[in-house]
């Protein structure tokens, strides 16, 4: 294709851009082949930028590829075209002002694209890393909730460690940042672009990230394609769309989980305390007429108290006691006929008692 038809497509992919719906930016009303740059985007227009230290690039060893942020301990937010084809086994995660100011280098073990990721029409251009352990001193950035239309015209900060020339593509390995606002807004991608600004090549993946009235920095978009001489627009995949894919919730990042504390060993049962015992007293009191008995309910008494009975009154009556089930004549443990009887320590809480008319009659306190 010669250079006055790439010119000619470019052109005509940013009137799309300014007349069209955004339904379909990955069109942007030509083909991505003929109007935007590889799979690589950089900041033009910006300056190097020390902040933010989440906002990281991956690399194979030192040579940096693409843009990153972290977005939990251990997941890293990129472009799907970042990782499509990558060698993940030799892939690193690292942050530091500069490909040649290393300050952290995770090793990355997984690189997952979105399955609905589209090479040809760039949509869907998502993806995150796992790395190998949490990146040391760096704080996750959150990822925004939610945008819509009315986004269009807020400032956001683009971040990346690509090109700071789009015509020589030179500059990249540096991190840098620039201002630019949102000029349009689609389904799940926005369009950015101010003159003499824009991302480019080794910027893909980097965050577009919104800044709250709090000062706390949230990822808005990812940077996905623009134009070949980063020099008219940008286009960044929207991240609030895919936070089920992302695996995480949007606002500000959640703390790790620290895991339950293992419960204290239960200490061994010791013997069963023996009982000191209570004295008691239970008295009741009635007639009975000559010849005849009278049963009486079960006593409550305390296991292992001494039990004591007791018979006052007038006539020739007989008490007797007996331990969970009712007395007889023939049948019981103790037995009054004068003053008192005691049975020992109580082996539960029921003796129970009967008494028994003599020639008069009888009357029953009962004391344990």
């Amino acid at each position: 294709m010669t250079s006055t038809l790439r010119a000619l497509l470019v052109a005509l992919a940013l009137l799309g851009l300014a007349c069209a719906g955004l339904d379909e930016p990955g069109m942007l009303g030509g083909s991505p082949d003929d109007s935007v740059g590889a799979k690589d985007e950089a900041i033009v227009g910006g300056s190097a930028f020390a902040g933010l230290p989440a906002v990281g690039a991956l690399a194979y060893g030192a040579s940096t590829f693409c843009t990153g942020t972290l977005i939990t301990p251990t997941r890293v937010l990129t472009a799907a075209h970042c990782v499509e084809g990558a060698r993940v086994s030799s892939m690193s995660f690292i942050t530091g002002p500069s490909n040649r100011q290393i300050e952290t280098s995770t090793r990355v073990v997984r690189a997952v694209p979105h399955p609905s990721y589209d090479s040809r029409r760039l949509v869907n251009d998502i993806a995150y890393l796992d790395l190998a352990a949490p990146v040391t001193g760096v704080e996750p950035i959150g990822v925004l909730p939610g945008m819509d239309s009315s986004w269009v015209g807020r400032d956001l900060l683009h971040v990346g460690y690509g090109a700071s020339d789009g015509f020589r593509q030179t500059g990249g390995g540096i991190k840098r940042a620039v201002v630019m606002p949102i000029n349009q807004v689609g389904g799940t991608q926005f369009a950015y672009g101010e003159d003499g600004k824009n991302t480019c090549n080794g910027d893909s993946g980097g965050p577009a990230l919104y800044r709250t009235g709090s000062g706390e920095y949230l990822v808005a978009g990812v940077t996905s394609y623009g134009d070949r001489t980063c020099s008219s627009y940008g286009v960044n995949t929207r991240a609030d769309v895919y936070l089920d894919f992302l695996g995480v919730p949007g606002g500000s990042p959640t703390p790790p989980t620290s895991p339950a504390p293992e419960p204290e060993p239960e200490p061994e049962p010791g013997p069963e305390p023996t009982p000191t015992p209570v004295a008691q007293t239970f008295r009741d009191s009635g007639s009975l007429s000559q010849g005849r008995a009278q049963f009486y309910d079960a006593i409550p008494v305390t296991p292992g108290t001494p039990f004591r009975a007791v018979l006052s009154g007038t006539g020739d009556g007989d008490l007797y006691v007996q331990w969970n089930t009712r007395p007889t004549s023939r049948s019981y443990a103790c037995r009054v006929s004068v003053q008192a009887c005691g049975v020992g320590a109580a082996r539960s809480r029921a003796p129970l008692t009967s008494l028994l008319g003599g020639p008069g009659e009888g009357g029953l306190p009962n004391e344990a």
